[in-house]
């Protein structure tokens, strides 16, 4: 072991070495090898080593010399970075940045290749916060591409994380494209939005990625947990770059059952995890959006309070503060989460949300979640839940419960104009909507509450109690579409029920007022059916009242 006259030892694991070369250890990276040694380049190892030791900001560039793709294979998991540094993948000569909305065009000639690195090893571990690394492709490590932990206020940008240096070919890593947890927050993954460099900024967050179509693999794209808060994955809604905020984030296809989130596009778990943003990204499909690119969770949330799927509805680019959620198994997944709000987003059809994308199973499911708010009073709330496998929407309860979840402006199987359907559901068991939870509003009396809940396969909605005495009922419908397109005039039946009620008690279907009443009108077997399988006590206490039933919304003419 070498030793220079500061003290510093050439011993692999943690130090640099002062080479006799310069005065200094350089942060000018000019070899791939994975070394520490006085020999007159510097490998990525001693730069973030070097970068460790020095206190405050440093920025870590690239100058290997030759052509084409750098790749670096660490020989065991690289230095844990401890002191602020932005990596910077764009100083290499040769890279390109991206400049193109669409598929992407960007060069990146640094690769991070975790081949050899260790099973347990993550590309880039970073506790120190106020991080930035740019311009990578990270792949092939045991663990995390990026792990961020404890310290926050981190930016992740323009990198490719889990394909080859092309972004054509999948290079997977083994658990997660980005890790997030140990309370690190604040973090940005993807573009800041300032107007400068935005397009350069996106992140492709893969495994696989072919014919100009992103795709992700196994494991997780983005996880966060453990207390991690004030995330944004996806735009800022600034006006400024807004669409080119956007990250690709699909193909998690593997699921493994005692890895929580795997198979999951983004995965946010922790009840200290709150006030994380995703926002603005297509989830699910290809770059263009119009293409599945299948996973089993879109977004998964687990044990989690208040966050955000999609738009904070402040009439700032609203728009651009969608998700496409598509070409998923579920497209959104809460367990055991509470005050969750997922508005103003497109969940089981194309970009344009007039034409199928489904998610093969469920556009939002719900279990053991409460005080979750989907869509809202106001048209940038609304999201557009149609063309998914099965259903819309589901609320059950398995241990805990659901309770008090608020259903409000949505779409719930027809197109963006509320005029054409685009079903839910392949088979009579399915539904626009299925409610198994307690107290769950579907619409409201107040302006704008109203769902159109129309075109669905079979029912509109179903409210089912359970098969043992687990709670549910109390739930209350009110002030809807259901059956009609959103002039309440066209036919636009669901092909069984409009509102179909089994085993369930001490449910309100309209109210007093007319603004609580229901239009349920042109579906193909009955408005509402209260059904019985032998359970006793079904149909006790349910409430009919103050709905137009058969007629369109002038109340002049039949459907």
């Amino acid at each position: 072991t070498a030793t220079d006259a500061a003290g510093h030892t050439s011993e692999f694991s943690g130090a640099y070495v002062l080479s006799a070369c310069s005065a200094l250890p350089s942060l000018v990276v000019t070899t791939t090898a994975d070394v520490v040694a006085d020999d007159c380049v510097t490998s990525l190892r001693e730069a973030i080593n070097y970068s460790n030791s020095n206190p405050g900001h440093d920025t870590i560039t690239f100058n290997i010399s030759g052509s084409g793709v750098q790749t670096i294979q660490p020989l065991s998991a690289l230095p844990t970075i401890t002191d602020p540094v932005t990596i910077d993948g764009y100083s290499q000569p040769g890279t390109n940045t991206n400049s193109s909305a669409g598929a992407g065009n960007a060069v990146l000639l640094i690769e991070l290749d975790g081949t050899v690195a260790g099973a347990a090893a993550n590309g880039l571990w970073i506790t120190a916060g106020n991080t930035t690394i740019r311009g990578l492709t990270i792949n092939r490590f045991g663990s995390a591409g990026i792990k961020l932990q404890t310290g926050g206020g981190n930016v992740i940008e323009g990198n490719y994380i889990g394909t080859d240096a092309t972004g054509m070919q999948g290079r997977t890593n083994q658990l997660y494209g980005i890790e997030v947890v140990g309370g690190s927050g604040g973090n940005v993954i993807g573009t800041n939005g300032d107007g400068v460099n935005d397009l350069s900024e996106r992140n492709v967050l893969s495994a696989n990625y072919t014919a100009n179509v992103t795709v992700s693999g196994t494991g997780t794209d983005v996880r966060i947990e453990a207390g991690s808060q004030g995330n944004r994955i996806g735009t800022d809604a600034d006006g400024s770059g807004d669409l080119e905020e956007r990250n690709i984030i699909s193909r998690n296809f593997v699921n493994v059952p005692t890895l929580p989130g795997s198979g999951s596009g983004i995965y946010i778990s922790g009840n200290d995890t709150i006030n994380n943003v995703v926002a603005g990204n297509f989830v699910g499909t290809d770059v263009t959006g119009t293409d599945r690119l299948s996973q089993t969770h879109g977004i998964m949330i687990q044990n989690s309070r208040e966050n955000r799927i999609g738009t904070n509805g402040d009439g700032i680019r609203d728009d651009v503060e969608r998700n496409l959620i598509s070409g998923n198994s579920f497209g959104v997944q809460l367990e055991e989460s509470t005050d969750i709000l997922i508005a103003g987003n497109y969940i089981g059809t194309d970009v344009t949300a007039t034409a199928s994308l489904s998610n093969a199973a469920t556009g939002i499911n719900l279990v053991d979640s409460s005080r979750i708010t989907i869509g809202g009073t106001t048209p940038a709330f609304r999201n557009i839940i149609s063309g998914n496998g099965w259903y819309g929407i589901t609320i059950s309860d398995a241990v805990a419960g659901s309770f008090d979840n608020v259903i409000q402006g949505n779409f719930i199987g027809t197109d963006v104009t509320g005029t054409v359907a685009i079903d839910n559901g392949f088979s009579g068991e399915h539904a626009g909507i299925r409610i198994g939870g307690q107290r769950t509003l579907v619409g409201g009396t107040a302006l704008g509450a109203r769902n159109v809940i129309s075109g669905n396969r079979a029912h509109g909605i179903i409210i089912e109690g359970p098969i043992e005495n687990q709670l549910h009922g109390f739930n209350v419908v009110e002030g809807n579409y259901i059956g009609t397109d959103v002039t309440g005039t066209v036919d636009l039946g669901n092909n069984y029920s409009g509102i179909f009620i089994n085993r369930s008690d001490n449910n309100q279907i309209g109210g007093t007022t007319e603004e609580a009443g229901n239009l349920i009108s042109a579906n193909r077997l009955y408005g509402i059916y209260l059904h019985d399988t032998g359970h006793t006590g079904n149909k006790n206490g349910n409430v009919i009242q103050g709905n137009w039933i058969g007629l369109d919304a002038t109340g002049n003419g039949l459907l």
